[in-house]
């Protein structure tokens, strides 16, 4: 439970408990000099009470998750060549029962999917095939098993350095997938080429230019309430140029600076969008995206004792680019839930062990509807960390940290009418043994 401030006066949620227990094993095997297998193994469950929204008198809706991952992978590494396959398999499961709503549903959602790697290297040369294939299957109340996603893809490449200051990627993807009941299918060739420029003086710089193609996830196809199967891909291209370098390495201090710009065009968005009292994923329309990203590193190191400052800025312009139907109100708005500028800053200070990390986020102003009419104001959310470590014998490790976040307790929401928690406090210690 947390408070939230509506209308002039505090108030507290309710039903905002959660639960969850999981655990992950990993085991690898050395098979031959040139053979190693590995395996793995996820599960995990949780059981959470969903909090009301501020327009919400109550909540008495409550969740339950169930998920089983498996995979395992058998790889062959002789000279310059790299071979990898494997096999996995998942299976989720959701129950939301929401009393006041009279909602009750379930689903599962199982998958399989096998891929094959393969590299090559050559002096100035390397050569690259990626090859998977996937099978989705939801079981729902309101879908049977004809509900399923099926994917398959084939991705070869080359790098090649054209000389020590200059080099080039080139790449194709093309992937087939069908997906029911809508009976939707396709083929999509996604292209993609990377020029990087390396200079001593003026750092590097890269540009790329890529065809995308984006399909729906099972939650957008298959989420039961909201699931949308009758979703269209998203497709369109990418741009962009990227600068990195390093200003400064003299004695005890490393300056390094980048910069990034992009662009993007893409047909049918997805977007998840309220509609009554649930939200449902809808492609809507053309987009444009077109960003600015820039970063700065300061570090000092003496001895065992480092400091590290750290900031970043963010400018991202993303609208519906044309009218999708006459009077359409969302041409030229920016996209709900996208600021148009985000910052962070970070300072981190480390000796031997211990750390002690403080870092800040400011979010700007967020649209809440696809008309612009709604917005969610921005917010700043300060952060400290500390934490220390000790040796516990020959093989063991303790780890203890203490953390508090939102430190000035911001009042913000990432979607309307659903407060986020304020000031949080944690502590604990981690244990490893070797």
């Amino acid at each position: 439970n947390f408070p939230f401030l509506k209308e002039g006066e505090w108030k507290t949620t309710k039903h905002a408990r959660r639960k969850s227990a999981g655990t992950e094993s990993q085991l690898g095997l050395q098979i031959s000099d040139r053979w190693k297998w590995s395996g793995a193994l996820w599960l995990q469950q949780t059981d959470r009470q969903i909090p009301a929204a501020l327009y919400q008198g109550r909540s008495e809706a409550v969740q339950l998750d169930k998920s089983l991952r498996t995979s395992q992978n058998l790889e062959y590494e002789k000279n310059n060549t790299r071979i990898k396959g494997g096999y996995g398999f998942s299976s989720e499961f959701l129950r939301f029962v929401d009393p006041v709503a009279e909602i009750h549903s379930e689903s599962t959602v199982k998958q399989h999917f096998a891929w094959l790697n393969w590299d090559h290297k050559r002096r100035k040369l390397r050569l690259y095939t990626r090859a998977w294939a996937n099978r989705a299957s939801a079981e729902t109340r309101n879908y049977s098993r004809s509900a399923i996603l099926m994917r398959m893809a084939l991705q070869q490449g080359l790098d090649i350095e054209l000389s020590p200051r200059l080099a080039l990627s080139l790449s194709n993807r093309s992937e087939r997938y069908r997906y029911a009941p809508s009976g939707r299918e396709g083929l999509a060739f996604q292209p993609s080429a990377t020029l990087s420029f390396v200079h001593p003086r003026a750092g590097r710089l890269s540009s790329g230019f890529h065809r995308k193609m984006r399909l729906p996830c099972r939650n957008d196809l298959f989420l039961n309430p909201g699931g949308n199967p009758n979703l269209k891909p998203e497709k369109g291209w990418n741009a962009e140029l990227h600068w990195e370098k390093s200003l400064l390495n003299h004695g005890a201090f490393v300056w390094q600076a980048e910069t990034k710009g992009y662009l993007s065009e893409i047909d049918d968005y997805i977007l998840w969008l309220p509609r009554g009292w649930m939200w449902s994923p809808e492609n809507t329309g053309p987009v444009s995206i077109r960003g600015l990203e820039a970063g700065n590193s300061l570090e000092w190191k003496q001895g065992k004792l480092s400091i590290r400052l750290k900031n970043q800025v963010h400018f991202c312009q993303s609208q519906n680019s044309r009218p999708r139907f006459e009077g359409d109100a969302a041409a030229g708005k920016q996209m709900p839930y996208v600021p148009v500028f985000q910052a962070g800053n970070q300072l981190e200070s480390q000796h031997k062990s211990t750390l002690l990390l403080f870092w800040h986020q400011f979010t700007g102003r967020r649209a809440a509807d696809v008309a612009g009419i709604q917005n969610l104001p921005a917010f700043h959310q300060f952060n400290i960390r500390a934490e220390t470590g000790m040796a516990a014998g020959k093989h063991c490790r303790i780890l203890f940290f203490a953390e508090c976040r939102n430190m000035a307790a911001a009042q913000y929401q990432m979607m309307p009418g659903f407060p986020m928690p304020g000031r949080q406090f944690q502590a604990g210690i981690q244990t490893e043994y070797h």
